[in-house]
């Protein structure tokens, strides 16, 4: 049930977490479970090195590159510094950081703003929400 309800709608964290509590008969309010997993989360996740070598890569060739990502900054910060992107990058924003929710054109134009150099001209989007943004002037 609770994959099936993630696959299908990805509910907020609250609504997700409240029924992770019900189905296993959890004592430990949801927000405290939310905050569990906010904090455990940047320890589960890697970056492979061929993914650091190829924005290595970018950077040789003289591309600016940036991080937009959509979520809370402490789960979301946490997940970059921990799989060495932080380093691997110019600049990087995570939306619950900016006061967005989302990673919407907003973010994106705070990252850009922060980029050295930026070059408005020669900006490209990649990512998995793309229908989120519009080509950038």
């Amino acid at each position: 049930m609770l994959v099936a309800l993630e696959r299908q709608s990805h509910p907020h964290r609250n609504v997700f977490f409240d029924l992770v509590r019900e189905r296993f008969g959890l004592a430990d309010p949801v927000e405290v479970l939310w905050a569990a997993y906010r904090r455990r989360m940047p320890y589960l996740v890697t970056c492979c090195p061929e993914v650091l070598r190829g924005l290595r890569t970018l950077r040789e060739s003289g591309w600016k590159v940036g991080i937009v990502t959509n979520g809370m900054a402490d789960n979301q910060l946490g997940k970059i510094h921990r799989t060495g992107l932080a380093d691997a990058v110019d600049a990087y924003a995570a939306s619950g950081a900016e006061g967005v929710r989302g990673a919407g054109l907003r973010t994106i134009w705070v990252d850009h703003d922060n980029l050295p150099d930026a070059g408005r001209e020669a900006d490209h989007v990649v990512g998995d929400m793309t229908h989120a943004f519009r080509i950038l002037p």
